[in-house]
């Protein structure tokens, strides 16, 4: 719930920060399960919005991860993972995946840690206070199209901000967003 919450104030805020814009959140990739092979309590998926192709269309990752539970005393637990570089257009809808994405730099995320701090050049707008604050959001600095006319940024949502990483974003929640006009 106050993720929701979260996700729609940053909407607001990049709504209230462009006159008469609009904000579109980029989409999932649909066929997670069948890229991952397995589903255990759920497909969590990242969306690291990066920028625009030749065609206009808006381009970045996707980083789909589930985890499952062993039975039994010593059971351990087995993540299943994969980034998916991925097309989508200006409606935010999936229109391409490449296949076989290596692993890119968690760096793409654009969130580092210094101490306990998440944030860095990417994302220079948190609503944070202290190093040891949770639950607040982070906006990362938009990337225009040609035209000056679409934007795209992410915003990051941290619950916990030592243990949030692009690589295991257990704590942490990125989403694509689109500033249309």
């Amino acid at each position: 719930m106050f993720q929701r919450i979260s996700i729609a104030a940053v909407a607001m805020m990049l709504t209230a920060s462009v006159a008469n814009a609009a904000t579109v959140p980029l989409q999932p990739i649909p066929d997670a399960f069948a890229r991952l092979g397995h589903s255990c309590g759920g497909i969590r998926q990242q969306i690291i919005a990066e920028g625009f192709d030749a065609n206009a269309n808006v381009t970045g990752y996707v980083f789909a991860v589930t985890r499952c539970s062993g039975s039994g005393k010593g059971a351990r637990v087995t993540t299943y993972s994969t980034w998916v570089a991925v097309t989508w257009n200006l409606s935010g809808i999936v229109i391409d995946e490449a296949t076989r994405v290596p692993s890119p730099d968690p760096s793409i995320a654009g969130a580092y840690h210094s101490g306990s701090l998440v944030g860095g050049a990417n994302y220079p707008t948190c609503n944070n206070t202290t190093p040891y604050d949770n639950a607040f959001t982070c906006v990362s600095v938009p990337v225009g199209d040609s035209t000056g006319t679409y934007s795209v940024q992410t915003s990051l949502y941290i619950v916990n901000q030592a243990a949030c990483t692009a690589s295991d974003t257990t704590y942490c929640t990125y989403r694509g967003i689109l500033t249309t006009p």
